[in-house]
């Protein structure tokens, strides 16, 4: 029978935790609201709400990989093509600067296809679950998987 040894394979302490614990344990939501009341030549009341986000250095060095977006690399792509036509636009004749946007549109949806699409699809689903096997030696500060 496999039995599986939880402890750090550098300094053998068995004071380990998972990553996933880890992260979680250094990241922290907060929320405050605030009511005000003023006069300066007429009278108000108004309230805020703020909220946000903690991580820990720790918690950051152990956070989870993430999926690639799709809208940020859209958008970088369509400014670089007005950019292109703009350039081409002024210096050819627009046909050609219409022609060249719709290619370098088509390779944009390429680029997305091959870079954003297939790396969630094939690379993504790997690194997280090698993630969720990562341990850190509280100890030493070995990071292995298990």
């Amino acid at each position: 029978m496999f039995e599986q040894n939880f402890i750090c394979p550098q300094c053998h302490s068995d004071n380990i935790q998972k990553f996933e614990i880890v992260y979680n344990n250094g990241v922290s939501n907060s929320s405050s609201s605030t009511i005000g009341v003023g006069y300066a030549g007429s009278f108000g009341v108004g309230t805020a709400t703020t909220t946000g986000v903690s991580v820990s250095n720790l918690s950051q060095s152990v956070a989870p990989p993430s999926k690639k977006g799709y809208f940020g690399t859209f958008i970088k792509g369509i400014v670089l093509i007005a950019v292109i036509q703009l350039i081409l636009g002024a210096a050819i004749n627009s046909s050609f600067a219409a022609i060249m946007s719709w290619i370098c549109f088509a390779g944009l949806i390429y680029w997305m296809y091959k870079n954003v699409y297939l790396w969630n699809r094939d690379v993504f689903p790997k690194l997280i679950s090698e993630w969720h096997n990562s341990y850190l030696c509280l100890k030493c500060g070995n990071r292995f998987i298990l």
